[in-house]
């Protein structure tokens, strides 16, 4: 059981723990305390009427009070589910989310902080009674070694991790303890993390790399963590550095988002003091791999220590607890495949290029064979398995895949009757690795985070009231850079402004962090008969030409 193996880790701590840095503040806690912390708070929340089996919405900013109330749901049994924080810059998307988690979840009650209660309380899917303001640690405390609550079903829903980016109903990811435990297993074995580590983990704690990969999993090893807040990584890559050098970090994550921000840092700065040399594993996920860029990376920053083989490429999701694959960091030789350009974009086929020329090929990153128990499929519309090389659905199975969804407060199955879950996304397998080539769906891959079309359009009309158009969004893939590039296509015959292409642009940007490629106008959108909006057809008339005019209009503006 989780909390036994909890128990175990702090008995056989020594000097082992996290430290918290915040800013130019630093705090380190050993797991012994905690684990202490987290009893403590445990048997606060039992006076205040939490039972196990209830679900508890986590909604701290402070990083330490997070992790301990997540080894609190951990050890008394209560379903954790973490939330993002509301800030400043997210405000209206951020009450809206927790709104759609309580309109989603039974039995809910909050953990916040008094600043969150102020936002929160006044909202009619929260009773006031369900909320608790995070108490002063140091007054509840309890002895850890007799105190502590034990967990005996493998299928108690241990953690539900909401859809990210999403502004309707998210549905909930139900990780069950068992999926914890393999996927616990499956990395280990893979990563064979140990008590030397040490992890530096900038990713969101609502997000699963962050919470599992990050935290959970090495943890389990009786791993050291530091713990940096995602803003300053963002803000200040530089002291992200300091951090690996000054604590010799050895594991953490950069996905493709990341890799390009650091790549355009160490270009126009001076990183010649940089010491990045203990890292051993930096996983690129969570989003397509951009050859690239990782090459960019690697070559970048060889001065500053980096070794080629500490660029893990790793497939996984929400749904499979953490990875489906990940590749073997002793195999930098096949890192990539180098495909012939024209056969993937005319017939969607991957196929070994002999040529030299470089407008012939570009390189396909491999992401790994499956862990240990995951087992793929790679299947045509119909369900048929293709051959390799040849693009599909990719489908996995294993013990690690989440059985269940939450969604309008029903649990609803996740997986299907031959127990694979089709994940949504496109690839193949060759020689026994898996190369993923995009998305089926029309969910967008923007900074490491799922967003829906819907949102940014509902977006669009809510910002931007007077503009009387109306919006269609797409992700098109760019697939030598394998990267989503975010299109508008507005519908009015009138338009063609810069002005509020612009405006357009700038409402989008700063409140998802996100730019856009485009905004293109059409004199109609796609849409079906009863008016919903096609855009399948709407990318396939820009992946055809349709709009190239326009485009060389707008590039020949911007140059």
């Amino acid at each position: 059981m989780l909390s036994e193996i909890l128990k175990k880790i702090v008995e056989e701590s020594t000097n082992e723990g996290i430290r918290f840095i915040e800013h130019t503040t630093e705090v380190f806690v050993s797991y012994k305390e905690l684990y202490n912390d987290a009893i403590g708070l445990g048997e606060w929340l039992k006076e205040k009427g939490m039972k196990p089996g209830e679900s508890l919405v986590i909604l701290l900013q402070n990083r330490k009070n997070f992790i301990t109330t997540f080894w609190t749901c951990l050890i008394f049994g209560y379903t954790a589910i973490p939330v993002d924080y509301i800030s400043a810059w997210n405000k209206s998307w951020g009450i809206k989310n927790v709104e759609n988690v309580f309109q989603n979840i039974t039995n809910n009650k909050v953990i916040t902080d008094k600043k969150q209660y102020e936002i929160i309380s006044q909202n009619k899917y929260i009773k006031s009674s369900d909320i608790f303001i995070f108490p002063e640690i140091e007054n509840i405390k309890r002895d850890w070694k007799k105190n502590w609550f034990k967990v005996i079903d493998t299928e108690y829903p241990a953690v539900i991790l909401f859809t990210s980016g999403s502004v309707f109903l998210p549905k909930g990811v139900v990780l069950t303890t068992e999926n914890l435990l393999n996927g616990i297993e499956q990395v280990i074995q893979k990563i064979h993390y140990n008590k030397s580590d040490v992890i530096i983990n900038w990713m969101p704690l609502t997000h699963v790399a962050g919470l599992l990969l990050l935290h959970l999993i090495p943890l389990c090893s009786g791993a050291n963590e530091v713990v940096v807040s995602t803003e300053d990584f963002l803000r200040n890559p530089r002291g992200f550095f300091d951090y690996v050098k000054k604590y010799k970090g050895t594991v953490t994550m950069f996905p493709n988002f990341a890799v390009e921000m650091l790549v355009n840092y160490g270009k126009k700065n001076d990183i010649s003091s940089i010491d990045i040399s203990s890292l051993r594993c930096v996983f690129n996920g969570a989003e397509p791999i951009n050859c690239t860029n990782m090459y960019k990376f690697i070559e970048l920053y060889k001065k500053c220590g980096f070794r080629k083989n500490a660029m893990v490429a790793v497939y996984g999701m929400t749904e499979t607890t953490t990875a489906v694959t990940i590749h073997d960091p002793a195999k930098c030789e096949d890192r990539f495949l180098r495909i012939d350009k024209k056969k993937y974009f005319s017939e969607n086929i991957l196929i070994e290029c002999n040529s030299a020329e470089k407008k012939e090929y570009f390189d396909i990153a491999y992401v790994g064979k499956p862990v240990h128990g995951v087992s793929i499929k790679i299947c045509d519309e119909n369900g048929n398995e293709v051959k390799q090389g040849e693009i599909g659905n990719i489908f996995v199975s294993g013990s690690n895949v989440a059985k269940q969804i939450l969604s309008n407060k029903q649990y609803c199955p996740l997986i299907g009757q031959n127990n694979y879950l089709e994940t949504g996304d496109m690839g193949t397998m060759i020689n026994g690795q898996l190369i993923v080539t995009g998305r089926k769906k029309d969910i967008m891959f923007f900074n490491g985070l799922n967003y829906y079309p819907e949102d940014i359009e509902k977006l669009c009309k809510e910002k931007l009231k007077e503009i009387c158009v109306d919006y269609i969004a797409c992700a098109i893939q760019n697939k030598e850079l394998m990267k989503d590039e975010l299109v508008i296509f507005v519908e009015n015959n009138l338009f063609e402004s810069e002005l509020i292409e612009k405006r357009i642009k700038d409402t989008i940007s700063t409140t998802i962090h996100q730019p856009v490629k485009y905004v293109i106008p059409v004199k109609k959108l796609s849409k079906n008969r009863i008016g919903k909006k096609q855009r399948k057809e709407m990318k396939e008339r820009y992946e055809k030409g349709e709009f190239e005019d326009y485009i060389k209009k707008i590039e020949a503006r911007n140059f």
